[in-house]
């Protein structure tokens, strides 16, 4: 169920990279909530610099990243705290990023309002 989207501001961002991105979070979500990985679903989201914006200003020429995580509601505050941390390191081992333009969210979601089609 966990559900993960990173928007990064950078339309350029290789497929590999984002790939990797992808395979490093879901082995992270994997291990912080003891999930398989085909439980969890990323999506990497390339977006144009020229609308990301911090503190009202351009990010002149760097990229910016926000990563969500849905989880199932309940999660245990330690187990966000290191899927925060973990997040933070993944994005850091994969793009140049300036600390101060990468956002991290959790949302806690309730089992009975998600789920895939039948």
């Amino acid at each position: 169920m966990p559900f993960i989207r990173v928007t990064v501001a950078d339309p350029d961002l290789q497929t590999r990279t984002a790939e990797a991105l992808a395979r490093d979070i879901t082995s992270l979500v994997g291990r912080v909530l003891e999930l398989e990985p085909w439980h969890t679903v990323v999506h990497v989201h390339r977006v144009s610099r020229s609308g990301w914006f911090v503190g009202g200003q351009g990010l002149a020429g760097a990229a910016g990243v926000h990563c969500e995580v849905s989880i199932p509601a309940g999660t245990t505050p330690h187990r966000k705290a290191d899927l925060l941390r973990g997040a933070q390191t993944v994005i850091a081992a994969h793009l140049a990023v300036p600390s101060d333009a990468v956002y991290l969210a959790i949302h806690e979601l309730d089992g009975g309002t998600v789920g895939a089609p039948a």
